[in-house]
């Protein structure tokens, strides 16, 4: 398996970065990770990590929700219950944000193609990206839903889109730089793109350290604060 191991930040590339902390990955291997931190910009990384051609095995388990349609056990019906609330907040919040109730829509990160299927239906053109192929094929089998591989990216059309979402999806993506480039390209003048990401300065982070769910090594590689996304947004335009 082919490691990456970071000697800068693998944002600003500053050489002044330091081991935080050590992770456990709970869900798939229980192998440890350092976290590093960048103190030039803030920004903090998984140290350590598999590269993009093996990092697969690492999603390969029963719970790993967003790729999976069950509905059994408790946590699952749980999930799918606060999903449905989760699609009626998020449309309401890109209305209230954007003003659009319509035009093209570019998800990144679709799953099983819930949410996409949600705004089609509120009058919006969706293209969505997914990389794992069972939630491709299930999107396609619930919803009638056709989505692009992940190379997709690099062949967005220029200045098409009114709206990107990226919802917990930017801190699984390797290449962050090329990815946000593209996005770029690809968005209006006049449009908006929309992150969720996990907060290493929220109270859950602070409280639980290295056991915070938010760290989720190695398939997180990446870990943002409110101040460093701020510098980050600006770095690619999109504020």
């Amino acid at each position: 398996m082919s490691i990456i191991r970071f000697q800068a930040c693998p944002f600003c590339k500053s050489n002044d970065i330091k081991e935080v902390l050590i992770v456990k990955d709970y869900t798939v291997s229980g192998e440890n990770y350092p976290i590093f931190h960048c103190r030039a910009c803030g920004f903090r990384f998984t140290q350590n990590i598999p590269d993009s051609n093996t990092i697969g095995k690492y999603y390969k388990a029963d719970d790993y929700i967003s790729h999976s349609d069950s509905h059994k056990g408790i946590i699952n019906k749980l999930y799918h219950f606060a999903r449905k609330i989760m699609l009626n907040k998020k449309y309401k919040m890109i209305k209230n944000v954007t003003g659009k109730t319509s035009g093209a829509l570019l998800d990144i990160g679709s799953g099983t193609g819930y949410f996409d299927n949600f705004m089609q239906q509120k009058g919006f053109s969706v293209t969505g990206i997914e990389i794992n192929e069972t939630a491709r094929n299930k999107a396609k089998t619930r919803f009638n839903l056709t989505f692009k591989t992940p190379d997709f990216i690099y062949q967005l059309p220029e200045k098409h889109f009114d709206i990107i979402t990226m919802w917990h999806v930017l801190e699984h993506v390797h290449d962050f730089n090329g990815y946000l480039k593209q996005i770029s390209l690809a968005l209006k003048d006049d449009g908006t793109v929309i992150f969720a990401l996990p907060n290493y300065t929220s109270y859950d982070g602070v409280h639980y350290k290295g056991k915070w769910a938010g760290y989720d090594v190695p398939r997180h590689l990446w870990h943002f604060s409110p101040v460093f996304f701020e510098q980050f947004a600006k770095h690619y335009g999109f504020t």
